[in-house]
């Protein structure tokens, strides 16, 4: 320990010394001076401790917020919207009652089944953009993959398959993978949802 520091005696004061040195150390060593090392050794120790707790938890809440848009980004009901468009009865009494791309080009007709896989791909690229822009590329996986949750399982209602969603997910964080995203979400398109999220964010780049 650097021996101008006032919380520590210098060797001559701390050996019972005598002389100018022994009395500048017996100066700095005051009762008056010991709160202020006190508060010195608190700062150096607590400090850090304190700083680090900070850090944790506004990268925590930064990852929050990536995560919740996401998943609201991923529940917007694209299907839902192109029935009420169309003037057609709800996607989940007709067809295979999947409210996704494909049972909307059963039933609504191809140009509103690709209508629909285009603003299902479009949620998760906008949630990798948004997370992205928010926390990085952290932000940007997170978010994409809440908003294939989303997608999948809405509150209040049944989700869809996040086949499309997913693609915009890779789309949006790792176009390299797509290729291979793609192969999985053709593999797994006849799957139920639980399985089929499963199947996705295995196979998603981490």
């Amino acid at each position: 320990m650097p021996e101008s520091n006032p919380c520590y005696p210098p060797r001559s004061h701390a050996a019972g010394g005598t002389g100018p040195i022994s009395e500048l150390a017996s100066r700095q060593h005051r009762p008056s001076d010991r709160g202020a090392c006190a508060y010195s050794w608190a700062s150096s120790t607590v400090g850090p401790v304190v700083a680090g707790a900070v850090r944790t938890r506004r990268r925590t809440v930064r990852l929050l917020a990536p995560a919740s848009g996401g998943y609201l980004l991923g529940m917007i009901p694209s299907a839902e919207i192109a029935a009420r468009l169309a003037g057609r009865p709800d996607l989940r009494a007709s067809g295979t009652g999947n409210p996704g791309a494909l049972n909307a080009g059963h039933v609504l007709g191809k140009s509103w089944g690709a209508a629909v896989s285009v603003a299902d791909i479009a949620k998760g690229v906008a949630a990798a953009r948004l997370g992205g822009a928010l926390a990085g590329p952290a932000g940007a996986n997170l978010a994409s993959t809440a908003a294939v949750g989303g997608h999948c399982f809405p509150l209040g209602r049944t989700g869809g398959k996040g086949v499309a969603t997913s693609i915009g997910q890779v789309i949006g964080t790792f176009p390299v993978y797509l290729p291979l995203d793609a192969a999985v979400a053709f593999a797994t398109s006849g799957l139920p949802p639980k399985q089929r999220t499963r199947s996705a964010t295995t196979a998603a780049p981490a």
